[in-house]
C-alpha cells in the first residue's frame, strides 16, 4: 500500500507514458493470494488500466472482487498461475512429488498440495477428451471473465507451450459448467466427502 498511496511513483509513469518512453504501465497483486486493500486501491483509487492478479479455478478470492471492479470501471486483469502451481495440468495426478527442503513448495505441499489435488478431482468434468484437456479448460476458465483481457501461464517446454496456446481453440466453458464450478466454489469443493490418498512420487 504505501507504494500504491506514492503519487509522485505515478506521477513519474504517467510522465514517462507522455513522453512516449513506455507505453502502459500496470500494477501486480500479490505475490501470493491475499491483497484486497492493495487490490481495490489499484482500480478504484489510481484507475491502473491494466492489474495482474492471481486468478484459477481453485484460488478466485479476492480476484472475484476486482473482476467487478474492473467491469465497473472499464479496466482490464491479467490472470497468472492460472494452472494453480501446476495442480491442472495433470502433472500430479499420478502422484504428489517430493520437494528439495530449500524449495517454497515444500512448506506447503502437505497442506495446500494434497488438498488442492482433492479439489481438482472435483472439477475433471470439464476435461473432454480429444477436444480440451484440464490445463486448457483452466485457461477458458479464466478467459470467461470479460474482465480479464490475457491470462499469464508458466510453461518450461515448447509441448506445455503448444497445449496453452491451443486452449483458444478449445470449446470455451459453458454457463452450465460454469454454474457447478461456483456451486463447487460455494461448498469449498465438497472436501467434506472422502477421497484417495495420493502417493508420493
Amino acid at each position: 500500500m504505501a507504494d500504491l498511496e506514492k503519487d509522485e511513483l505515478f506521477e513519474t509513469l504517467e510522465q514517462l507514458q507522455f513522453e512516449g518512453k513506455i507505453r502502459n504501465f500496470g500494477v501486480a497483486i500479490g505475490p501470493d493470494i491475499g491483497w484486497l486493500e492493495e487490490g481495490e486501491y489499484s482500480l478504484i483509487e489510481r484507475q491502473v488500466k491494466s492489474t495482474q492478479i492471481i486468478y484459477n479455478i481453485l484460488e478466485q478470492d479476492p480476484a472475484k472482487r476486482f473482476v467487478e471492479l474492473a467491469e465497473e470501471h472499464d479496466l482490464g486483469l491479467l490472470s497468472r498461475v492460472p494452472h494453480a502451481s501446476n495442480t491442472l495440468t495433470g502433472e500430479y495426478d499420478h502422484g504428489l512429488p517430493v520437494f528439495d527442503a530449500d524449495d517454497h513448495r515444500a512448506h506447503r505441499k502437505n497442506e495446500w498440495l494434497e488438498e488442492s489435488m482433492r479439489k481438482v478431482n472435483r472439477v475433471r468434468f470439464l476435461v473432454q477428451e480429444d477436444t480440451r484437456t484440464m490445463a486448457q479448460s483452466a485457461i477458458q476458465f479464466v478467459l470467461k471473465q470479460k474482465a480479464i483481457v490475457s491470462v499469464l501461464p508458466n510453461f518450461t517446454n515448447l509441448s506445455e507451450l503448444k497445449e496453452y496456446t491451443s486452449a483458444l481453440d478449445t470449446p470455451e466453458i459453458t454457463d452450465e459448467e460454469q454454474s457447478k464450478l461456483d456451486e463447487l466454489w460455494e461448498h469449498d469443493f465438497d472436501l467434506a466427502e472422502p477421497e484417495p490418498q495420493f502417493r508420493e512420487i
